[in-house]
């Protein structure tokens, strides 16, 4: 686990990738005083070493932000029972998906988010912004003005090459509208939910337009070969495995 301090009190826990893949994956915690919020909990594995890591510094946390409901996002949260957390309001869904029943009572969050809200948390100011793209239950974070946590509508390497877009969400053109939104974020730092966060603004701007490219590719016409979808991208992406089910 390497972590990257991203500004006064913001903590971004990067894990490496397993054996043989490309896609490591993050959880970030907002720091006030001795208290911590989170978002996303990651696997439980990852959720223990930043526990650890949290309490070393002596600091524990009391809310949790989850971006969507797929276990490698929200599954931490069994080692945390009892946080305030947030997610939108389309979570069931993805819980019906992933999870099995007896958990989805201990996962559902307690504040169910339809529309653009504001959250403060000591002296920080968040934005959450509903981005139904990735999943239907897509949750975006702007962080004190400065910082937007994309979570999965952006994937990369931990080096920073970016990979394919997953689109689970349908139709697929949710995809593409909350791609565009994004566009309106593009002087804030960018942190995916895997990968390396995206410091400067023309990487921002070059990285949109190629996801862009890609998924309206898909909408113009399902069933497009990954070559064709991606030939206006550069670079092109990493990773293959998800072009299919990306326009099924």
């Amino acid at each position: 686990m390497k972590v990257i301090e991203l500004g006064e009190g913001l903590l971004v826990f990067m894990f490496d990738p397993p054996p043989g893949e490309f896609e490591g994956l993050n959880l970030l915690a907002l720091v006030d005083g001795n208290g911590a919020l989170l978002l996303d909990a990651g696997y439980k594995e990852n959720m223990k070493e930043v526990l650890v890591h949290l309490e070393g510094l002596g600091i524990r946390p009391v809310g949790a932000v989850i971006s969507h409901f797929h276990p490698d996002h929200a599954d931490g949260l069994a080692l945390v029972p009892g946080l305030e957390t947030w997610g939108h309001a389309a979570y069931q869904e993805t819980l019906d998906l992933c999870f099995r029943p007896e958990r989805h009572a201990s996962l559902a969050p307690r504040h169910a988010i339809s529309a653009p809200g504001a959250l403060a948390f000591g002296a920080h100011r968040l934005e959450l912004i509903p981005m139904p793209g990735h999943t239907r239950d897509s949750l975006c974070v702007t962080i004190d003005g400065r910082v937007m946590y994309a979570a999965d509508l952006l994937l990369f390497t931990n080096d920073g090459s970016p990979v394919l877009p997953s689109i689970h969400a349908r139709p697929v053109s949710l995809h593409a509208d909350a791609l565009r939104k994004l566009r309106s974020y593009l002087d804030m730092t960018f942190v995916p939910g895997h990968g390396a966060p995206v410091l400067d603004r023309p990487t921002r701007e070059r990285d949109l337009a190629n996801r862009l490219s890609y998924v309206e590719a898909l909408v113009g016409q399902p069933g497009i070969g990954l070559d064709e979808a991606q030939a206006s991208c550069s670079p092109r992406f990493l990773g293959s495995e998800w072009h299919e089910e990306n326009w099924k």
